[in-house]
Order: C-alpha cells, then sequence, then structure tokens
C-alpha cells in the first residue's frame, strides 16, 4: 500500500525546519516518525535575493523508512525547491507501524 505524505520544508535566512506529520485518524496507525533529516541548503539564486519562504512536498514512506516518489506540491522557485527534495531523500523515518508491523505510508496531512 503506497499512500501519499505531506511535509514542509522552511527556507530562512536564519534557519530551515522541517515540520512534523501530522496524521489522519486511524486507529491502527502509528505515524512515522522523522529520525534524521539532512538540513536544506540555499541556493545561491535565493541567497543572493535574501529570499525566504516555505517549500511544500509530497512523498511515501517506505516499510523501510526512506522517503520515496518526492514531489514538490507548493514550490518557492529560485533554486530552493529543487534543494528540498534534494534534502528530503536524505531524511530517514522510522517507519508507520499499523498493527504492530512496519509499512508504507497512510495518508497523513500537514
Amino acid at each position: 500500500m503506497a499512500i501519499d505524505t505531506t511535509v514542509t520544508v522552511s527556507f530562512r535566512l536564519d534557519a530551515g525546519d522541517a515540520q512534523a506529520l501530522t496524521p489522519a485518524p486511524h486507529p491502527s496507525l502509528v505515524a512515522p516518525v522523522l529520525i534524521y533529516k539532512k538540513e536544506p541548503e540555499y541556493s545561491p539564486e535565493a541567497r543572493r535575493a535574501g529570499y525566504q519562504g516555505t517549500v511544500v512536498l509530497s512523498l511515501f514512506v517506505g516499510a523501510d523508512g526512506a522517503p520515496r516518489d518526492v514531489k514538490v506540491t507548493r514550490a518557492l522557485g529560485l533554486g530552493l525547491d529543487e534543494k528540498a527534495v534534494e534534502a528530503a531523500q536524505a531524511w530517514q523515518y522510522k517507519p508507520t507501524m499499523q498493527d504492530g508491523r512496519p509499512g508504507d505510508s497512510p495518508p497523513w496531512s500537514r
């Protein structure tokens, strides 16, 4: 079962932040937990422009905890979208648990 997950990646000149996932309610599911987060790098274009904001990504978390099919759902531009995807592909999650077994991510909303 492969179902979509959404995360946000904020770009600020002082710091970046990946937000936690908020699960859709389902009694037998435990949300994936981010256990390793690579911070996104600023693109040179965005740094020169002093540009900041938030990129929203959609991804699946596999049973092995690896992000899959990372896509931009709300773009920021100036190379920051690509930097957000690059960082998210390196993240590692404790996978979704369903009935005590790891599985692909169910729908999560942000």
